[in-house]
């Protein structure tokens, strides 16, 4: 079954995309693989207590999808560019085999729109073909792949509240529970061939989605 759903977003734009839930589609880019993550994930659903912090699902998780043959790594940092410009680094919850983002949580609550144009966000700035939304707070596991939409135009904006990127102050940012950045006193490695602030607004062709 194929649910079509608009997430809300900032000044009544809206993003038009699709979300599978079905266990197998042949439209699912890597189906096998989404496949067995969502298999690793019922099994640490089901033998994990209930009401734990999101980072004891996410170590769990990462272990069992090691153990069953898939390569993967908590909190991988991805850089991101704007075509020669560096954006920031993009901290994946977890990133498997090189092509499929994850996206964990530990809520009592349904996926939200946040949420969903969030995942959207990840896969327009990795260019990665599916996403994986699996929230073990729930009593029975939520779970949902999502596929980048057919135009992602104005992604920059988007992604701009999860990227890590140096203050000027010489002080860092450190991510907070709901996947933003928060500034920190720690000092964080810089990575090469970083742009200036206005350099980056500059050409950054910014669409409203």
């Amino acid at each position: 079954m194929v649910f079509q759903l608009t997430a809300a977003l900032t000044n009544h734009h809206r993003l038009n995309y699709t979300i599978f839930t079905t266990m197998l589609d042949p439209n699912i880019p890597h189906q096998d693989l989404t496949y067995s993550i969502i298999g690793c994930a019922m099994r640490v659903h089901r033998r994990t207590q209930k009401g734990l912090r999101e980072k004891h699902y996410q170590r769990d998780f990462d272990a069992e999808m090691i153990e069953s043959g898939l390569t993967t790594e908590m909190e991988y940092p991805r850089q991101i560019y704007d075509g020669q410009v560096w954006m920031g680094i993009l901290y994946l919850d977890h990133w498997v085999n090189q092509c499929i983002v994850v996206e964990d949580k530990a809520v009592n609550y349904p996926m939200t729109d946040k949420d969903q144009a969030q995942i959207i966000a990840y896969l327009a700035a990795t260019g990665a073909q599916v996403g994986l939304f699996i929230n073990f707070g729930r009593s029975k596991l939520e779970y949902h792949r999502i596929l980048p939409p057919k135009t992602v135009q104005g992604w920059q904006k988007h992604i701009q509240p999860y990227l890590w990127t140096p203050k000027t102050s010489g002080r860092g940012w450190t991510r907070g529970s709901s996947g933003t950045y928060e500034e920190t006193d720690a000092e964080l490695p810089l990575p090469p061939n970083i742009q200036s602030q206005n350099e980056e607004e500059d050409s950054t062709d910014v669409i409203d989605w």
